[in-house]
């Protein structure tokens, strides 16, 4: 049984989650909004993006995501100056700085879950044994 993509927004604010609700939701994507990443078991190893606003308190640098969830996110962060080293959005390609479009997040988290999937997927020679 395959179970859903999910989609884990960090952020203060109810509106980015509404909206990623909106657009991933009717094309199977389980979206959950949250205070903070989560540390307990099952989580977050087990979604496959995750939106992180570096601004939240609980995204500081003192949080340390695992590493699965540096190359599955997208950081939403301070125009001032990029991110620090070991800071939310420092090891992240998808960096983007406030004020953002929501089609840049939504084109950002679609490349993601594209990859996931990608992934995912046997590889033409392990289908064939």
């Amino acid at each position: 049984m395959s179970l859903k993509p999910r989609l884990i927004v960090v952020d203060h604010s109810t509106e980015t989650a509404d909206v990623l609700q909106a657009v991933f939701a009717p094309r199977g994507v389980q979206v959950e909004r949250r205070r903070a990443p989560a540390r307990r078991s099952g989580a977050p190893r087990d979604a496959e993006v995750f939106v992180l606003d570096e601004d939240f308190p609980a995204t500081s640098s003192s949080v340390t995501p695992p590493a699965p969830e540096m190359r599955t996110r997208v950081v939403l962060g301070s125009p001032a100056a990029p991110p620090a080293v070991g800071a939310a959005g420092a090891d992240s390609a998808n960096y983007l700085p406030k004020p953002f479009q929501y089609a840049e997040l939504i084109r950002a988290v679609e490349t993601l879950l594209a990859e996931r999937e990608a992934q995912s997927q046997p590889t033409p020679e392990r289908r064939a044994a």
